[in-house]
Order: structure tokens, then sequence, then C-alpha cells
């Protein structure tokens, strides 16, 4: 009697056991997507760019070999021993580096003293150069600039800025975030061809590299 208790109760604890081990391999298969969407997740967070530029004090050390940043983008852009107009140059790195590092003639402007006094301390720092001045849109234009970069300012105000003769400039780079149909329509009444990149720099630009040439912004227009 005692005998066949004690069987009975082994029984039981085995189908206990068994029926711990068949509740926690359907949990885990339940789970599984679930723990699988955390680990793509995660994956995708460490693909992220670096944005070391961004807010460093070095930033001329980050700056040559920073492959993500909008600043880089725009530069490789710009081809070799060209004579460059920077409007909105701001701290005036980029100007600096293409003159290091693409032997271009560069101007930079800027309408906010503070900017250009930022750009005067980098110039000496590098030891550039390059020419700033505190001044408005294409005011320094001269009849040798062949390429025009304009960074950070509003549709509107570019466009505004671009409305007037640009002499010889072939090449327009412009980074520009909204009003994006109102400025492909102006850019080609100006006579230029579009080509339209999306950069990650902390977030996502719009940058536009424009080339002298005949093209239509719709079919209809």
């Amino acid at each position: 009697m005692i005998s066949n208790i004690s069987s009975g109760a082994i029984i039981a604890v085995r189908i206990s056991k068994l029926s711990f081990i068949f509740i926690f391999i359907s949990e885990a298969l339940i789970l599984l997507p679930f723990l699988n969407s955390i680990k793509i997740s995660l994956s995708f967070k460490q693909s992220k760019p670096s944005q070391d530029l961004a807010n460093s004090s070095d930033k001329w050390k980050d700056f040559k070999y920073s492959v993500f940043t909008l600043s880089k983008f725009i530069a490789d852009k710009v081809k070799e021993n060209s004579n460059v107009l920077d409007v909105a140059c701001d701290h005036g790195l980029l100007a600096i580096y293409l003159e290091k590092e693409k032997n271009c003639n560069v101007i930079g402007t800027d309408i906010k003293n503070s900017a250009i006094e930022g750009a005067l301390r980098n110039k000496k720092k590098y030891n550039a150069n390059v020419k700033f001045f505190v001044a408005d849109g294409l005011s320094k234009l001269t009849s040798d600039i062949n390429t025009v970069i304009i960074a950070g300012l509003g549709s509107q105000t570019v466009i505004e800025i671009l409305d007037t003769d640009l002499k010889n400039v072939n090449t327009l780079i412009v980074s520009v975030q909204k009003d994006l149909e109102d400025f492909r329509r102006f850019i080609h009444i100006k006579g230029f061809k579009i080509k339209e990149s999306l950069v990650f720099d902390k977030k996502y630009y719009n940058v536009f590299y424009l080339t002298k040439g005949i093209e239509k912004y719709s079919n209809i227009e």
C-alpha cells in the first residue's frame, strides 16, 4: 500500500516537473518575437552614425575624420581649387576646411558679429587665409566665385538671397528644410539642375547640390 502511494507521488512529481517545463517552453516561445524585437532595436541604436563633431570644443580635429556630419558632407561636394563664397559661415570651420583640404579660395560671411569673431579666432588658430566678413547675402559675391554654399537659413530667405545676378556661379550647395517645392521651382527658374540628399547629423537635413543646366520641376510646369 505504502509502495503504491510512493509510486503515485513520484509519478505526480514527474508530471508536475514536466508541466512546469512545458509551461516554461511555451512562455519562452511567446516571448521570443518580443526579445528579437528588443535585439533589433538595440542593434539599430548602436548603428546610428557618430556625432562627435556636434558639440565638440575641438571641432577641427574631429571635423577631418567625421563622415556623418552635415558640414563634411557639404565639403565633399565642393570641387578642389574652387573659388567659394560661404554664406552664413558661422564658426568658419567649413571655410577653413575647404582651404586646407581642397585648396579652395574661400570668402566666409555672416550677419552676426559674434559668428565672425569666432571665425576669426579659428582662422588664427589654424593659420588659415580665409577672408571673413560681417556681410549680408551675396554682397561679397565677385566675378571669380564659382561656388556658393548656404546652410542654416530658411528656404524663403535663401530664395531672396539667390534672386539676383549670380554672375559666374555654376554650383550652389544649399541646405534648407521647409518649403521645398517652392525652393525647387525657384532653382529651376534660375537655370540650375537639382540633386538632393538626406544627411544625418543629430537629425536629418536636406542638402541640394545644384549645377548649371535646364530641367523641369514637373511635367505640368
